[in-house]
């Protein structure tokens, strides 16, 4: 919305801004992800949508927002274990095909001040991005992608502390 001199500001344009939409999704299960494959995150479970933007039983890695503007979204990924010589990485990706920088990675013992071998496999690991998205409040949506390269197949964390999440927030209008 652009404002000119002398131009009437209603009460309604105020309140789309500031009672505009957020969320906050939960991964409520363990998904297994394939060896070096990026792959998107189901959230089964919705802390909030004020918007009504996310479905839990269709396309359940997408956010679709009906009301158009820029968007911030962060997204925190956890993997149940890390070991030597693994990266994770997660990002925002939208329409299927943009993935949005920057993106998160968190490597191995390499360059985090842990000795060799030292990662325990009981242990959750996590990175986080955020990106600002324009969405158009029809078609776009947008999701968070992960890659982990474990030489094998490898399941997120879930648990009450420890779920990757998917945020936004509202920003403006185009």
């Amino acid at each position: 919305m652009t404002v000119f001199g002398g131009a009437i500001i209603y009460a309604a344009d105020i309140n789309a801004w500031r009672d505009g939409p957020v969320g906050r999704l939960v991964a409520s299960g363990a998904q297994t992800l394939t060896d070096n494959v990026q792959e998107a995150i189901d959230f089964s479970a919705e802390d909030r949508d004020t918007g009504g933007f996310h479905s839990t039983s269709v396309n359940i890695s997408r956010v679709t927002p009906t009301v158009a503007g820029y968007y911030r979204v962060t997204g925190t990924f956890f993997i149940s274990t890390l070991v030597n010589g693994v990266t994770i990485d997660v990002n925002i990706r939208t329409n299927g095909v943009n993935n949005l920088a920057p993106a998160g990675r968190l490597g191995g013992a390499a360059g985090h001040g842990v000795a060799a071998g030292a990662f325990s496999t009981a242990n959750a690991f996590s990175t986080s991005c955020t990106a600002q998205v324009e969405m158009d409040g029809s078609t776009n949506y947008f999701e968070m992608m992960a890659r982990q390269n474990s030489g094998g197949d490898d399941d997120t964390n879930q648990s009450s502390q420890f779920s990757s999440v998917l945020e936004w927030e509202y920003l403006r209008p185009l």
